[in-house]
């Protein structure tokens, strides 16, 4: 059922195509490594009417991922079960002559992984260079055709290209000008009689048409304003409601701490913190996206906005993160769940902490009240309202009644993203944080977070989306000065 190296023909990476009907350069022969099959179990189908290779090392590696806890083995198992469908759908008789696949193109599978000469002496006989070693001898075969290694890997690439073999990353999922992401935010100078109509009556009705006349960008439902009048700098802040075709008012929101009879110490305190508050307190919005440079606020804002409304809207606050380390791995942590994810648990103590004021309160259980004082935001933690979680054990349930927050959403991948959203209940809704400048998962980047993806593919889809780019870091001097200049 496999194919050896040798029993290619040289049609087989040859374009099947005369250049005239429009494919110059020819079909491709891809050489695809382990890590693209498990960032995506789907990128068999991504490759078109070009010839697809695995390695017979690709598959072992499957094989020893398929029992991994968590989103790895499940990818394995996932890329697996593909092979299989394919396999069964065309017949074993078939699979030498190459399985054809949906796009046009062929799949193939090597095994020739002994022949070790085409490799400098100097390097291991590892699977990853095998892989490698596949593709050049493929080269080797038929030196017109292009033969490319494709690898989230960065090294595997980089050894392909010293080797004379071209290399690429997994493209598919990719979004290619991230500069051009949607900000969710408008600057937009209006007449003084429509802001006079917007101060009355607290909104703006037919603003597509407005729209229209003063600005020159697609509205998409929950786009936020910052009107202007001739020239006088903003006026108002505003949101655009697609289902009434309106804009309303939006003023910087107040709170009262009703433990300490004073304003709450977490509150907004500029525009995008006042748009991405509100939209988080909003019902109707069960998706929202906040992303921007640290300190923004944008945990903090979902936090507050969760916060306010555990008990009336929301049983529980669920924050999801990472648990990528920045530095060296701490290694092995024993104790109890709860024990292993308190180093990633800890930046949400602290926000709560900020937002609750803990510490000054008089307040609170027996068992934490032997000095005079608790922190709230740890007794939220303590009773199970606010957990923080890892999605390593997410298949197969389901967030009723939940405010579900994806922290540092830029580490996971889009299939990741999925799992999640795919599991939040009725009652439920979700907001993503992150920066795309602070990914720490080797195999991502800025063009292929789970973040980014959404970023790129949700706004206009549906009036229960939101997305906003919080761009003024607040937390301090400090921090905005190495934001910038680091």
């Amino acid at each position: 059922m496999t194919v050896l190296a040798s029993d290619l023909n040289q049609d087989t990476f040859t374009n099947s195509k005369k250049p005239d009907q429009g494919n110059s350069l020819g079909r491709k022969t891809y050489v695809l490594d382990t890590s693209v099959l498990i960032h995506d179990p789907s990128a068999l189908r991504e490759f078109d009417d070009n010839h697809l290779v695995l390695p017979i090392a690709v598959l072992e590696e499957l094989d020893g991922l398929k029992k991994a806890r968590g989103d790895l083995g499940y990818s394995a198992r996932e890329t697996l079960r593909s092979l299989d469908k394919l396999i069964k759908d065309v017949g074993s008789d078939d699979v030498r002559s190459g399985i054809k696949m949906e796009g046009g193109g062929t799949l193939r599978f090597d095994t020739n992984t002994n022949s070790y000469e085409l490799l400098p002496s100097n390097m291991e006989r590892s699977r990853d260079n095998s892989i490698i070693l596949a593709a050049m001898r493929i080269k080797n075969s038929n030196l017109e055709a292009r033969v490319i290694v494709v690898s989230k890997d960065i090294n595997m690439r980089l050894k392909a290209i010293a080797l004379g073999v071209e290399a690429e990353d997994y493209e598919a999922d990719k979004v290619k000008n991230i500069d051009a992401l949607y900000s969710g935010v408008e600057d937009l100078c209006l007449p003084d009689s429509f802001l006079a109509e917007l101060y009355k009556h607290g909104k703006l009705e037919d603003f597509k048409d407005i729209h229209g006349m003063y600005g020159n960008k697609v509205i998409f439902p929950n786009s936020c304003f910052r009107l202007s009048s001739s020239g006088k700098g903003k006026v108002a802040l505003a949101r655009y409601i697609a289902g009434t075709d309106s804009v309303v008012w939006i003023d910087n929101p107040t709170f009262f701490n009703r433990l300490t009879n004073e304003d709450g110490p977490i509150k907004p305190i500029n525009d995008e913190q006042i748009f991405a508050y509100y939209m988080a307190m909003d019902p109707n919005i069960k998706i929202l996206s906040l992303y921007g440079p640290p300190g923004t606020g944008k945990t903090l804002m979902a936090l507050r906005a969760g916060r306010d409304q555990l008990g009336s809207r929301y049983e529980r606050i669920l924050v999801f993160r990472g648990t990528k380390d920045i530095g060296e791995p701490l290694g092995y942590l024993p104790g109890t769940e709860d024990e292993k994810i308190a180093p990633w648990a800890r930046p949400i103590a602290t926000s709560l902490k900020l937002i609750t004021g803990g510490g000054k309160h008089s307040k609170g259980s027996d068992e934490h009240n032997k000095n005079g004082s608790f922190d709230p935001g740890n007794e939220l933690m303590r009773y199970g309202l606010v957990e923080v979680l890892t999605i390593n054990y997410i298949r197969g349930d389901t967030f009723h009644n939940c405010l579900v927050i994806v922290d540092d959403a830029q580490n996971f991948t889009p299939h990741q993203i999925k799992a999640v959203l795919t599991r939040i209940g009725s009652g439920s809704k979700c907001i993503l944080t992150g920066d795309l400048d602070q990914i720490d998962e080797p195999l991502l980047d800025a063009h292929s977070s789970g973040l980014t993806k959404v970023l790129n593919v949700f706004p206009g889809k549906n009036d229960m989306y939101a997305q906003l780019n919080l761009v003024k870091g607040e937390r301090s001097a400090i921090a905005n000065m190495a934001s910038r200049l680091l």
